[in-house]
């Protein structure tokens, strides 16, 4: 129920998807434009996502984000920190959910952040879990991989995650017996 002028009335909305362009919700008041379409997912034979504009969306669009607790993962002096509210610190090794977004790479504590809890929802350049470790008194990534059941990323795109292609394991190419 809406109010127009002045009285309620009852509002008919009609969502219309049109395959490769956007959403449009439409009612007797006119139309708007849905401006975060996100567009149908593409696979490869591996199960994994084709990127499209450069960009891994959520598979499961009917998924909502829940709010999580994200830092940005960053290399200063060849060492990885994190900012935590504006304040640097080294992390704390473990094995940690991330997602990179316009070139910077944020992490969730541990495993328990979906990677859409972590990018909102939003499109992102890459996803999956990485390992950080201390080496040598520095804390490290020791191994990352593509493992997101949300976004799925083809590791042919693993560079636009940030981290080091050295240390990469393809979560496609696991098997569970």
């Amino acid at each position: 129920m809406v109010k127009k002028w002045g009285a309620l009335s009852q509002l008919t909305i009609y969502n219309r998807k049109v395959e490769g362009a956007l959403n449009y919700l439409i009612s007797e008041f006119g139309f708007l434009v849905d401006t975060n379409y996100t567009p149908d997912p593409i696979f490869d034979n591996n199960g994994s996502q084709i990127p499209q504009n450069g960009k891994f969306y959520n598979i499961y669009q009917s998924d909502l984000p829940n709010l999580a607790q994200r830092s940005e993962l960053t290399k200063i002096n060849n060492e990885w920190m994190v900012n935590v509210n504006g304040n640097m610190q080294t992390p704390r090794e473990g094995a940690y959910t991330f997602v990179t977004q316009d070139g910077k790479i944020y992490i969730g504590e541990g495993r328990d952040p979906y990677h859409i809890d972590l990018s909102g929802g939003s499109a992102v350049d890459y996803a999956g879990e990485l390992q950080l470790s201390n080496v040598g008194g520095k804390i490290e990534v020791t191994e990352w991989s593509n493992s997101s059941g949300h976004y799925k990323p083809i590791a042919d795109y693993k560079e636009q995650s940030g981290l080091s292609p050295a240390t990469f394991r393809d979560a496609s190419q696991w098997f569970i017996f």
